[in-house]
């Protein structure tokens, strides 16, 4: 039977046709593929060997392929892992990471960190993958400088997974096969006043359009001695140096607890699951609606990674000690507000 594909435009949105895989893709449409960098229980990293019958065979990957039409994108990885890996997922554990584009296909990339030990067998797709093994983020390096692996360009790949790909060999040969990927800028979706989906999408850093907003998601950590975490901004960041609480824009496709996910793991290193967050509320600002939810963690700041550009310290306080970096300007004044409004059991005190 044959199999069918969504086409998109070059900003992800869908176009409402399709195409049958195998054939040229439509002049101006877009098919979107899927990838997902998989991350065991021991910290190790999967890769497959593309099958004989394939092209570019014999070579190393990770997991993906093409989005079936009708199928949302997050069903479209976990289909993928499945197939090929026998690896199962849930949308709501996969963590976005970004989209690329090459020629006449968006890459739609993903991070999964599986409770799956190294230790137990991968079930292989008969004409797609031919082996698979786990690696150290120093092998998988390695491996990407190499000829043995197809795909991304190893210096995108990192950028994409920076924080977790870091330390990228230098003196790379020229590679026999490489996509010519570039970056997209972020997409994020447009709500009304009362939080409805519009339809439409801006990219971040562009104004919104009149009577539309925009979506940011906060997160609270609080540790069972009643600290809570704080982190600050980076030098090159508006407000440099002040002191926030973890949270950014949700993007395009993401859910408000999957943008939470994300941001959480993109500015401290911390991972959790969608289930654990517990909502807070919403604020409805300037062109912006805030959504705050609060996570119960017990966590050593030793286990914190921060995120270059976005966040270069960190340091659990108390409430009091939250509010006194208030009353000394080290915050941001009009964020402060808030968390102290929506977290009220932690601040009426102080």
């Amino acid at each position: 039977m044959a199999e069918y594909l969504d086409l998109f435009d070059a900003e992800r949105r869908p176009l409402g046709s399709t195409m049958q895989r195998g054939k040229p893709v439509p002049p101006g449409t877009f098919a979107v593929v899927v990838q997902v960098l998989t991350v065991s229980r021991e910290g190790k990293i999967l890769v497959t060997k593309r099958a004989p019958e394939k092209k570019h065979a014999g070579q190393w990957e990770i997991t993906g392929g093409a989005k079936r039409a009708g199928e949302p994108e997050r069903t479209a990885v976990c289909r993928e892992l499945r197939e090929e890996t026998g690896i199962t997922a849930k949308p709501d554990e996969l963590i976005f990471r970004c989209v690329t584009r090459c020629d006449q296909v968006l890459f739609a990339y993903y991070l999964f960190f599986s409770d799956r030990s190294e230790t137990e067998p991968i079930a292989l797709q008969a004409g797609e993958t031919a082996d698979a093994k786990w690696l150290t983020v120093r092998e998988f390096l390695n491996l990407i400088v190499t000829n043995e692996y197809t795909g991304t360009e190893p210096g995108l790949l990192c950028s994409i997974y920076a924080g977790l790909l870091d330390g990228l060999p230098l003196g790379a040969p020229s590679f026999r096969y490489r996509r010519r990927e570039r970056r997209l800028s972020e997409q994020l979706d447009l709500v009304d006043y009362r939080r409805r989906p519009t339809g439409q999408r801006i990219t971040r850093g562009r104004p919104s359009p009149p009577d539309t907003y925009r979506m940011i998601v906060s997160i609270l950590t609080l540790r069972p001695d009643g600290r809570l975490l704080i982190t600050r901004r980076a030098p090159q960041k508006s407000y440099a140096g002040r002191w926030e609480i973890s949270g950014g824009c949700v993007q395009a496709g993401e859910s408000l607890r999957q943008a939470a996910v994300r941001e959480l793991w993109e500015e401290t290193g911390i991972l959790c699951g969608t289930a654990q967050l517990e909502p807070r509320g919403y604020h409805r600002g300037r062109n912006v609606h805030f959504c705050y939810f609060l996570l119960r963690r017990d966590v050593p700041l030793s286990a914190l990674r921060m995120q270059r550009g976005e966040t270069d310290a960190a340091e659990f306080v108390t409430p009091a000690e939250f509010r006194k970096r208030m009353r000394e300007n080290r915050t941001i004044t009009a964020e402060s507000l808030l968390i102290c409004r929506h977290f009220p059991e932690l601040f009426s005190a102080t």
